[in-house]
This record gives structure tokens, sequence and C-alpha cells, in this order.
């Protein structure tokens, strides 16, 4: 009953925090060419989510009800976040070549938004969808009013604001699924079907094979978690609908070379058998000795392989070691076993946002993800909703 009482509170005032929270979402998915039409706007997400931390760090200080309960899948967050924060002290001030300390701390950045992001949300669960609607509406405007293409091997991609398709893919990702948890929780918002349907065509233009794959994984793992029969045939009506669209609407031109990539790549080395990535894979592996304690510094990693590892978790384990890595395998299981223990009991739009775990686990196998802001907030947004799903039991238990 307390703990009702104190979360009925919480959500009677918007204040500061939740500006901020606001501010966040509708930065994050600012990329770097934003930064051809407003200097530095590609900073602002780190800007306000500074300006976040100092205002929830200062409110934690002074006022009992910032203070939340810490589960394990948080607590194992948090451990994470000390131990890359230590370690690239250690590799900047110790191992490093280069002058650009950025590339150091980028991670430990957004790792350290998203977690007072998680506070936020768990002291006020407004505040999730405060920032999920703010992220897919920014999404929307830029994919519609500043997107960008890039040509490789003859396929044209589109790259929103980034400088890459495939973090452009993986934030198409993060609102597809956002948009049909939103939609599982309220009643049918014309907006929030109208960003669904432009994030599935940003999925597909960004010609990123391993966004499509977990999309589909994740879209096929919701579909058979719905429990209503209407609702399946709803979902698989629209589905229908918005692949047909996508054949209507985009000229030839784009889509078939885009289609080619996604079945059979686009050039030789990007096939399904004789892929570079398997090259790469292979010689990182290989050089287990390097980094397996305690990794190895990114000025030393061209002297395994020209390429990065386009591996997160092979990433994880070059950068951080072997300690670091297994650290990052224990919030994924814990994550995954928190669901499966309470999923007979979902809550409205927890399938859909499981299903978004589902397929960053499986975009993570084919690129690296981790100093993409976009990564840290689908961590977030997972051990929220697993956490909501714990308090909710214990609730019903006391009951």
């Amino acid at each position: 009953m307390l703990y009702e009482q104190k979360r009925i509170i919480r959500r009677e005032k918007f204040n500061t925090i939740d500006l901020l929270v606001i501010l966040c979402g509708l930065t994050a998915p600012i990329g770097e060419k934003m930064n051809i039409y407003f200097p530095y706007f590609s900073k602002l997400y780190v800007f306000f989510g500074a300006i976040l931390s100092l205002f929830y760090l200062f409110g934690f200080i002074i006022n009992k009800r910032y203070k939340i309960s810490i589960s394990t899948r948080t607590g194992l967050y948090f451990l994470l976040f000390i131990y890359k924060f230590f370690h690239s002290f250690w590799m900047y001030f110790f191992s490093h070549k280069s002058s650009n300390i950025f590339d150091y701390f980028k991670i430990i950045i957004f790792m350290n938004i998203a977690f007072i992001l998680l506070c936020c949300f768990k002291s006020k669960q407004n505040r999730v969808d405060f920032f999920v609607i703010s992220f897919n509406v920014s999404f929307f405007i830029i994919f519609i009013f500043f997107n960008t293409f890039n040509t490789s091997d003859i396929v044209i991609r589109a790259e929103g604001v980034y400088k890459d398709a495939n973090a452009f893919g993986l934030d198409a990702v993060f609102v597809l699924f956002t948009s049909l948890s939103l939609l599982a929780k309220t009643k049918t918002n014309i907006l929030n079907v109208i960003i669904f349907f432009a994030s599935i065509i940003a999925v597909f233009l960004s010609g990123s094979r391993s966004a499509v794959i977990g999309t589909l994984l994740g879209i096929f793992y919701y579909f058979n978690s719905m429990k209503s029969l209407k609702k399946k045939i709803k979902l698989f009506i629209v589905l229908l609908i918005m692949f047909f669209s996508i054949i209507l609407l985009i000229p030839e031109t784009h889509s078939i070379p885009i289609i080619r990539r996604l079945f059979f790549g686009s050039s030789k080395t990007s096939g399904y058998m004789n892929n570079v990535r398997l090259e790469i894979w292979l010689d990182y592996l290989l050089a287990w000795k390097k980094y397996v304690l305690i990794g190895l510094d990114k000025d030393y990693w061209h002297l395994i392989n020209k390429y990065i590892t386009h591996n997160t978790y092979l990433y994880f384990l070059v950068s951080s070691g072997i300690f670091g890595f297994i650290a990052y395998l224990a919030l994924i299981w814990s994550n995954l076993k928190m669901y499966y223990k309470v999923r007979k009991s979902d809550i409205e739009g927890h399938s859909a946002i499981f299903s978004l775990f589902l397929a960053m686990l499986t975009i993570s196998f084919f690129f690296d993800t981790l100093t993409l802001k976009i990564f840290w907030i689908i961590w977030i947004l997972v051990i929220n909703y697993n956490d909501e799903h714990s308090y909710t039991n214990k609730r019903e238990k006391l009951t």
C-alpha cells in the first residue's frame, strides 16, 4: 500500500526532471550530419543528459523521494558501468596513444546518461512514455525532412543523420518496437501508426541486414507472445499492408538493390558464405592472448585486423577483457531470466520491449553497438520493464 501511494504521488506534477527527460528523448536521434545545419547539434543529447544528471543527483541528495530500490538487474548495470569507468581511465592514462579523450569515454558518457534516465523512470513511470514518444517523434521528423543517403556497392542506403546506415537502422528498430509497445498500452493512435509505418520503411531503406534479421526475429516473437487471436490477425494484416506499401512506394532503382543485398549481399565479401566478418572474427579470436585479461587499447586493434570486430560481444571482450565480458553476459542472463519468470503476467507493452531486446541482441552479433547511445537506451528500457514486472508480482502476492 505504501509503495502504491508513493507511485501515485510521483505522477501528479510535471517538473524539471520530466522536461529534461523529454529533451533527452528529442535529442537522442540526432546524429553527426545535423551539425551541417546546426553546429554541435549532435552534442545536445550529452548536454541535456549532463544537466539531467546534475538535477537528479542534487535531488537525490536533498530529497528522499528520489531514492529508488536497486534490483539485481539495476545493480549489475551499475557494476558494469563502474568497471567500464575505471577501465577506461586506466586505458587512457596508462596505455593510450591517441589524444582524443572522447574516444575513450564515449561509452561511459552514454552509460551514465542511460543510468540516470533509468533512475528517473523508476521514480516516475510516466517518464518512460515521455522519453519514448519524444524520441519517436524526433526520429520521424528527422527521417522525413533531413534523411541522407549513401551509395555503397551500387546500393543506395539511408543513413538518417548518422555517418553509418547500421546506426540509423538500430534507431529505426527501436522506434518500430516502442511504437508497438505504445499501441499495445493505449488505444490506437494515428500518430503512432504513422511512425510505426515510417520505422519499417526506415529499417528497409537502411539496407542493414542485421537490423532486418533482428526485426524479423523480434516481430516473430512478439506475434507469438500475443494472447489474443484477434490482435494477431490485426497485426498480420497491418504488416501485410505495409509490406505491399513499401513495394509500391519505393522506386525499383532503390528497392531491388537493397533486396539483393538483404538476401545475397552486395559484393563478394558481403555474401553470407564468404562474408569478411567471418575472417575478422577468426582473427580476433585467435589473438585472444593479447586482450583476454584487461582488454586491448583500440590503438593496437589494427595489429589484429584492419577492421574493428563487427560483433558487440567480441568488441566487449577485446576492449574490456574477460571480467568485463562476464559482467556483460551476467547482465544479459539476469534480464532474460526475469522476463521468462514473469512473462505469464505480462504488463501491456512489455512483450514488445522484450522483442526489441531480442532484436538488439541479434543485431549485436553483426556489428559494434557499444558506442551507440541507442544501445544503452534499449538496455535501460528492458531493465525498467523487467523491474516493473517484478514489483507488480510482489504487490500481487502481498494483496
